[in-house]
């Protein structure tokens, strides 16, 4: 299967953004990953294109696993992370939504920490593959609505 991501995370300088288009099964990714700051001088992206180690991939297939089990797909309600399907190789655009993550919901939901565990995997890696030096500051605790469906 072919996945995308996306995730937001505050940090002091604004937010940062993830969209990785492109997650497969064999760990290779790529996408981008933005910094949007109300200062517009401060603002920042990067392409990003990488590979998880063998065992992150084990990981990442069984958190994908746990993941494709819900339907808490809603589109009224804001959310800092999203996965989908990828249905086409050539049209990042055509995908299928599987999953909405909202702070503070893996309390209850079994897929919400699954999918919390996957950012927590993916971040040093996708992270480390930015051209410019991104905030630690890691908080997820204000949803952001500006996730786009794609």
């Amino acid at each position: 299967m072919y996945y995308t991501i996306k995730w937001s995370r505050s940090c002091p300088e604004g937010r940062v953004h993830w969209s990785l288009f492109g997650v497969r099964e064999d760990g290779s990714f790529y996408g981008e990953v933005v910094l949007r700051s109300p200062v517009p001088e401060m603002q920042m992206g990067s392409s990003v294109e990488g590979q998880l180690t063998e065992s992150d991939c084990e990981r990442m297939t069984e958190l994908f696993s746990k993941i494709e089990d819900s339907s808490s797909v809603d589109d009224s309600i804001p959310c800092v992370g999203r996965l989908f399907e990828r249905l086409s190789i050539t049209d990042r655009n055509k995908v299928r939504p599987i999953f909405d993550y909202r702070a503070g919901d893996e309390g209850h939901s079994e897929s919400a920490y699954a999918f919390l565990e996957l950012i927590k995997l993916l971040s040093p890696t996708v992270e480390g593959c930015v051209k410019f030096k991104l905030p630690v500051y890691n908080d997820t605790s204000e949803a952001d609505d500006s996730l786009s469906k794609t």
